[in-house]
Order: C-alpha cells, then structure tokens, then sequence
C-alpha cells in the first residue's frame, strides 16, 4: 500500500502531485469503505507489510473510520492486509480471509476488503 497513491506498488515511487489529503480519500475509496465507519485490520507477513497496514490505518483514522480491534464482535468492514512472500503468512493470508469471510455470512461484517501481495 502506498499512502500518496492509494495502492501497493513494489518497486514503483510514488507520484509527487498527490496530496496526503487526496491521498487519504483516495485510500478509502479504493478500497470501497465509503460508507462503512468501523473498520478493523488483519495485517499479515513481513514488516513492510506492517507499516504497510499501520499507514493505511493512519490514512483511514483521519478520514474519520473508527478503528477497532479485528476480535471486536461486529466491525462494518475487515481489511486484510496479505502477504504472498513468507510460506507462513500466506497460510495464515488464507485462513484470515477465510474467516472474514465466514464474519460476513454470520452477518458480523458487511464488507471483506483484501489487499497486500497474496
């Protein structure tokens, strides 16, 4: 994820005509939680994908999402943060997406957004 362009690009720098302002909306709007105020995340692999997920939340607290723990009964939407490097993460990766989505069914959650490099 990167934070001046709303997506996670390995490699590519980011553009210098972006405002953390237009950044920070444009985070939230990829990833659909426009209406959806309470969000939590599970952040998975390396600690680029860490920060990576602790960025995205910033960008997404100032917006104005509450952010709650992922173990909190009811969360409008789950953000997973996924990585596709480490064997163990990926596993795991799986698993939380898994569960998001049983969440969802359950009626827990009304959205399961999924980014990261799985």
């Amino acid at each position: 994820y990167n934070s001046k362009q709303g997506v996670r690009c390995h490699g590519a720098s980011p553009k210098s005509d972006v405002s953390p302002e237009s950044a920070t909306q444009s985070a939230a709007a990829q990833l659909g939680l426009g209406e959806f105020k309470k969000v939590s995340m599970v952040s998975l692999g390396c600690a680029k994908n860490t920060v990576d997920g602790e960025v995205l939340l910033g960008d997404l607290a100032r917006s104005g999402f509450n952010i709650t723990h992922e173990d909190d009964e009811v969360q409008d939407a789950i953000v997973i943060n996924t990585c596709g490097f480490v064997e163990e993460a990926k596993n795991e990766s799986i698993e939380a997406i898994l569960a998001a989505i049983q969440k969802k069914a359950d009626g827990k959650t009304k959205k399961v957004v999924v980014t990261g490099c799985l």
